[in-house]
């Protein structure tokens, strides 16, 4: 060997070697294994993939590609085969959940034409079902949804502060950056409001109720979750920077979460109290506001939980002729057709309650699909819940569980599209994983500074293995 080929093959072994010391390092500061990062990458590559500005995408033959979906179509070899490989874990709902992404292009076909529901639906579909099925087969233990935290704390405090910097400065940052670099010579949709004295901050997201959507439902999952104070710390200040979106739904979803993670504490100081009591309070109540005030809940929520009472009053006329919509086109809703409303109306298309625009739009079946399995995951992540002592294990679920209802509730209000969609698939994906795991709980009590070691034995599931939406 010569001494130039010795130097040469001496300093690329230094650089593995200071690779590997390096890898060491991010593992020791983020408290997980290598092979516990490795697993749960894509999984956090499609996270961060979320959080990248819609200005940043190609168009070809109509169809947009985003970064999330580009990282999709190119994640799907990974994904089928991890689906393979655990279809022995899937359940139900995840059938059910498929089944409704799927209604979009059959609604399509339906209404308008087979060439549109290939362009429109189907890339939908794929995205939202390519979406789900890697967060199923990804989060098989506790261990690896706090991994996907931890991972996903810097991208989202990084976007965090970018609502904060745009709402303060009341001045727009990110997207005008993006769309400059990527020859956008304009940015679609973004307009200037303020509401007590802030600018509605978007930072890197399609909408500020989005924007705060997006990271509300990180609050209670890092407040459970994480014990890491670092990456606790960032995960919850990039929930709590949804107040600079100055949006009523985020900011609702935000109270929410925040209340009920005080409603857990409570309920560990009081002797009877539970989970069971708060859901049959929650019930009574509705109950109460739909049939006991003059318009029903949904009036009730938008004339007093919402800034703007023209706003209110679209949202009530939404929910008036939407349902009357329903009731004339039931089973496979309108597609990409007008839907029937009142001529004061015709300005806008958009349904502002995710669950009525998913009937209005390709069906009641649809939207019932996506609806009740939503709910059945969160009610058997509660049975978990009942089954394990105070653990991490315990309160992860419990945080998970608190961001699905928050999210869930917001969509009676808020239409869910583009990239925070995706984020509400991984946590319904994540949370259908851990509501069926059978798990061993190692440690009795919460450790305080990392997430507790691996705990869960070798997932097993219930039931024979079987076998979204664009809009604003």
């Amino acid at each position: 060997m010569t001494a130039r080929s010795a130097r040469f093959h001496g300093a690329a072994s230094a650089r593995r070697r200071l690779g590997a010391a390096s890898a060491r390092r991010i593992t020791e500061r983020l408290h997980l294994q290598k092979s516990e990062i490795m697993h749960v990458l894509p999984l956090v590559i499609l996270g961060y993939a979320t959080l990248i500005p819609p200005e940043v995408h190609v168009t070809i033959s109509g169809l947009s590609f985003y970064v999330y979906r580009v990282l999709l179509y190119a994640l799907a070899p990974i994904i089928l085969r991890r689906v393979y490989l655990n279809l022995h874990r899937f359940n139900w709902w995840d059938l059910a959940i498929l089944a409704s992404a799927l209604m979009l292009p059959v609604s399509i076909w339906v209404n308008n034409s087979f060439a549109e529901a290939l362009e429109s639906g189907m890339s939908v579909t794929i995205d939202l079902a390519l979406t789900y099925l890697l967060a199923r087969s990804t989060i098989r233990t506790t261990r690896d949804f706090q991994a996907f935290l931890i991972m996903m704390a810097p991208g989202l405090a990084l976007a965090g502060l970018t609502l904060m910097v745009e709402s303060l400065s009341r001045e727009f940052i990110v997207r005008p950056v993006m769309a400059s670099i990527f020859g956008s010579s304009e940015i679609v949709g973004v307009k200037y409001y303020y509401r007590l004295g802030l600018l509605r901050a978007y930072g890197p997201f399609s909408h500020p109720i989005l924007a705060g959507l997006h990271l509300g439902v990180f609050l209670s999952m890092f407040w459970f979750a994480v014990k890491n104070p670092t990456y606790r710390f960032l995960g919850l200040a990039a929930g709590a920077m949804g107040f600079f979106t100055l949006s009523s739904g985020a900011l609702i979803a935000i109270a929410i979460s925040a209340g009920l993670i005080a409603y857990h504490r409570v309920q560990q100081l009081v002797v009877g109290l539970n989970w069971k009591h708060f859901f049959i309070l929650a019930i009574v109540g509705l109950i109460i506001l739909q049939f006991g005030s003059q318009n029903g809940a949904v009036s009730v929520v938008s004339r007093y939980l919402t800034f703007d009472s023209a706003t209110a009053s679209y949202r009530i006329g939404i929910w008036d002729y939407g349902t009357i919509s329903v009731q004339n086109h039931p089973l496979f809703g309108v597609g990409l057709n007008e839907w029937e409303r009142a001529q004061w109306m015709m300005v806008h298309d958009t349904i502002d309650a995710h669950f009525l625009w998913m009937a209005v739009r390709f069906g009641l079946p649809a939207s019932l699909l996506l609806f009740v399995s939503s709910i059945a995951i969160m009610f058997k992540l509660g049975q978990r819940v009942s089954e394990l002592p105070l653990s991490v294990e315990r309160e992860t679920r419990v945080g998970i569980i608190i961001a699905l209802f928050a999210i869930v509730l917001m969509m009676f209000t808020v239409t869910l599209f583009g990239s925070t969609q995706i984020i509400f698939y991984i946590t319904l994906g994540g949370a259908a994983s851990l509501a069926s795991a059978n798990i061993v709980v190692r440690r009795a009590s919460v450790e305080r500074t990392e997430p507790a070691e691996p705990a869960p034995q070798t997932a097993s599931f219930s039931g024979k293995p079987p076998y979204v939406p664009s809009g604003a």
